[in-house]
């Protein structure tokens, strides 16, 4: 049976990705070409990577995220700075960060426990709500990335907030010319 790459992730409103790829349109212009820079319709919170699952359990998981999306409300998220995993010696991703949020860490935790009912493991680090828009490619010079570091460090990217409306499943199909994701499922939160 063939297998899907997918993942659980929060879709970022189209106001937010805007500003993101006129963002990502400058960087492009002005910074050394150290970083691939996420397509902007690439860009999302990811809640839970889930690797490679057969059809039948894609079904599954559908199943359980719908009662989720029922018991909790939309909510907002705050953007909050920026950085890189896994530090600036070493830099790998470059992401822009969200506030604490007890809502979403609820959402996590329950979409955690959902899926260990079918078998799929919990992720061993703890959750750091980011949003990745760049990846550093390998055998960089430190200068280029101290240029980077120098850009990013101690600023904001993007301020304000989103609103949350629903959790979506996908699959990410791999090519030649990077990865495309496909919605699956849409699990709408349950208004108020």
């Amino acid at each position: 049976m063939q297998k899907m790459r997918c993942f659980i992730a929060i879709d970022l409103p189209s106001q937010t990705l805007s500003q993101l790829a006129q963002k990502i349109s400058r960087y492009k212009k002005q910074l050394p070409p150290v970083v691939r820079w996420v397509k902007p319709e690439n860009i999302h919170l990811t809640l839970k990577f889930l690797g490679e699952i057969t059809p039948k359990e894609v079904t599954s998981i559908e199943q359980q995220l719908k009662p989720i999306g029922i018991k909790h409300s939309p909510f907002d998220l705050t953007f909050s700075g920026n950085g890189v995993f896994p530090n600036w010696n070493r830099p790998r991703i470059l992401w822009v960060g969200l506030n604490h949020s007890d809502v979403l860490l609820t959402l996590i935790i329950e979409i955690e426990a959902e899926l260990r009912l079918l078998g799929i493991s919990t992720d061993k680090r703890p959750f750091s709500p980011h949003i990745t828009i760049g990846r550093f490619k390998e055998f960089n010079k430190r200068e280029e990335i101290e240029i980077i570091k120098q850009y990013f460090y101690d600023k904001e990217i993007i301020d304000g907030t989103m609103m949350v409306t629903e959790i979506c499943l996908y699959q990410s199909s791999l090519y030649p010319t990077g990865p495309e994701y496909t919605c699956l499922q849409r699990i709408r939160l349950n208004p108020p």
